[in-house]
């Protein structure tokens, strides 16, 4: 039998007026939720139909509808914002509209910017630009289309979507709130119509969002959510909106689940030791009562390989010590490219595991675009590679496609090493400049992943193709149920294991080294505490201090938040060095003369030495040195290591 503790009771039984709920990871938060709206119901303080519940996803939308009509027999309207838009749109369609207009997906969003591009004869991506328009919708700012020079072509683009009946996903919100803004009878009429309104994952909304859910409020309203996991700031999610909600409601009344259910005190206390250091946050209450538990092991490695050997020897011990099953294991991580040598190792150890949430590496469309000109060099008479290397060509505009392919395959037949080979692929088709013109996040996403693919070909140097292709094959998601879950930080938001790695904790990957604005920095602070919170009793926390890029070794350092987690000292794992010590550091480059001369050279910033590390200026003791905790990106100022914790 389900047990409620005080403050869920006090949630539940309290239906009426404007709450804020702040539920902490592991909380129980959707049992609270759920139970909310069965209270709701069962007290006869509304009808199933005067409930509309919304959620940011179809999965979630889908288990709380359930749940509520397990406990009551009753069926509310819990649906996604982007349901719930398509429900008023359909009832009340703006005008050049009909109520059957249709919704496009991505690719016909692509084909329709990209001929709008030509027309305009603007060399951008057509995913760049509609990345943009997403960002400028979901922010509503404008500025963002100026600041591009899109502001013509989203108008062009959003009246050949009405001169066709047609939205797409993000149109359904902005048209939503246009009609709520503008027709006063549909606005009225779901005013009407919905006495209570929830919203789920409250830290992770819009400002185009809530532009279309806060006229409905007429009384009483519930967001649930935690400021310290928002972390879709990067696609448009604003945590402004739940920290400053009671300017918009005086009367706003706080609850805080506050007791963890999930996490071991030891995990609990070094995720609230990180999330301390943020500023655009309130304190909050976050305990637990489960056991002390297991140090948090850190643990640093000499290079990504050793860091997956690491991993995969201590997941076998785990099994053979406790007889742990795999599906209990998560290895979590910031960036997709980071779980390749992972996925390398474990298909050696003959470890099972699954990548949740994505495709297989080799299943990457930008990846599968490579694969296919290897296999039709291995087996020049499959006729489905052939297919698809024509196919790619003819995507890469390459006229006459099918008459140049024996020519383009004798020349990288020629090449003589996988390596060259795919150098060749990338300059001869024309694949790498088409990469780079993608600008966007998902376009940088697969450039890295192109660039990757040259760190594997190198581990087959000595190998024949035959080989490689072989590993393509295998180094793939086992079919079994019970497989180690690989997954990006994003897609375990919500999730919970028994054991969880979280693997690349270096100061290039969290905080990712693109993201060094002070907000920017705050949204990668809490993307790690959202990481540590979904272990339940045991946690690694493991970075390499070598990585390979673009053919140059990358040295790399502890992530600055390793320090902010205050881990016990015998948790940290000391780094041993054998033989000769000057022998080891012979040869180094001097790192600090390079980024003096850096400093020289580009006044303004930003400045780096050779292995890419940001140098910057202490605000308070004057050094110049690249050991800082915080960075202003703009001033180049920072308050160093030494300064931080004296």
């Amino acid at each position: 039998m389900l047990v409620l503790n005080q403050e869920q009771k006090r949630i539940i039984k309290d239906t009426e007026g404007i709450k804020l709920v702040i539920s902490g990871p592991g909380t129980g938060k959707t049992t609270t939720v759920t139970h909310f709206l069965a209270n709701l119901l069962a007290a006869g303080k509304a009808r199933a139909e005067e409930v509309l519940a919304v959620t940011f996803t179809v999965k979630a939308a889908r288990e709380m509808r359930e749940r509520v009509r397990i406990l009551t027999g009753k069926r509310t309207d819990v649906l996604t914002i982007h349901s719930f838009a398509r429900r008023v749109l359909c009832a009340f369609p703006p005008t050049g509209f009909t109520a059957d207009f249709t919704i496009i997906d991505e690719k016909q969003e692509w084909r329709l910017i990209k001929r709008l591009l030509a027309a305009e004869k603007l060399d951008m991506h057509p995913q760049a630009v509609r990345e943009i328009f997403t960002l400028a919708r979901n922010t509503r700012d404008n500025a963002l289309l100026e600041k591009n020079k899109l502001s013509a072509l989203y108008n062009a683009y959003m009246q050949e979507l009405r001169g066709n009946n047609a939205m797409d996903f993000d149109a359904l919100l902005t048209w939503g709130v246009w009609t709520f803004a503008n027709n006063p009878v549909a606005l009225n009429q779901y005013r009407n119509k919905y006495r209570y309104l929830l919203i789920d994952e409250f830290q992770d909304t819009s400002q185009l969002q809530y532009a279309l859910l806060r006229p409905l409020v007429t009384g009483n309203l519930l967001c649930v959510g935690d400021y310290d996991q928002s972390i879709y700031g990067f696609r448009g999610a604003d945590v402004n909106l739940i920290l400053n909600l009671e300017k918009d409601f005086p009367g706003l009344a706080t609850h805080y689940l506050k007791e963890n259910y999930r996490c071991t005190q030891k995990i609990v206390k070094a995720a609230n030791a990180l999330i301390v250091n943020n500023t655009k946050r309130r304190p909050k209450p976050h305990l637990t009562n489960r056991p002390e538990g297991e140090r948090i092991i850190r643990k640093s490695c000499a290079n990504p390989i050793t860091e997956a050997e690491y991993v995969a020897s201590e997941i076998q011990a785990a099994g053979q010590k406790d007889g742990a099953k795999w599906a209990s294991i998560a290895v979590l991580y910031r960036n997709n490219i980071l779980s390749i040598p992972i996925a390398k190792v474990f298909m050696e150890k003959k470890i099972p595991f699954q990548v949740v949430g994505d495709r297989d590496y080799f299943d990457l469309p930008e990846i599968k675009n490579i694969l296919c000109f290897f296999r039709l060099l291995a087996e020049p008479d499959n006729l489905e590679a052939k297919g698809d290397v024509i196919s790619v060509l003819s995507n890469l505009r390459i006229s006459s496609s099918r008459a140049r392919l024996p020519s383009i395959m004798k020349s990288l037949a020629g090449q003589g090493d996988l390596t060259g080979t795919y150098t060749a692929i990338l300059e001869q088709t024309g694949m790498l400049k088409e990469l780079e013109r993608n600008t966007s996040q998902a376009g940088l996403k697969a450039l890295a992943n192109v660039e990757e693919l040259k760190n594997v070909l190198a581990d087959f140097r000595n190998k024949k193709l035959e080989d490689f292709l072989d590993y393509t094959e295998e180094a793939r998601s086992s079919l079994s149920d019970d497989a180690v879950n690989l997954l990006t930080i994003h897609k375990a938001k919500g999730l919970e294991f028994d054991t969880v790695f979280i693997i690349g904790v270096d100061d290039k990957t969290i905080p990712f080294f693109q993201n060094q604005g002070r907000e920017e920095i705050e949204e990668e602070r809490r993307l790690l505490y959202v990481a540590l919170t979904r272990a339940k009793n045991s946690l690694y926390l493991t970075y390499p201090r070598e990585r390979t890029v673009k053919e140059r070794k990358l040295r790399l350092y502890p992530s600055r938040f390793l320090r902010e987690l205050k881990l016990e000292m015998g948790a940290i794992s000391s780094v041993t060095i054998k033989g000769n010590i000057n022998a080891f550091y012979q040869g180094r480059p001097d790192y600090e003369a390079e980024a003096e001369a850096s400093r020289k050279e580009n006044p303004q910033g930003p400045w780096k030495d050779s292995s890419g590390n940001r140098w910057g200026i202490c605000k308070r003791c004057s050094k110049f040195t690249r050991d800082w905790w915080s960075l202003d990106g703009d001033t180049n100022m920072c308050e160093c290591n030494d300064c931080r914790y004296q």
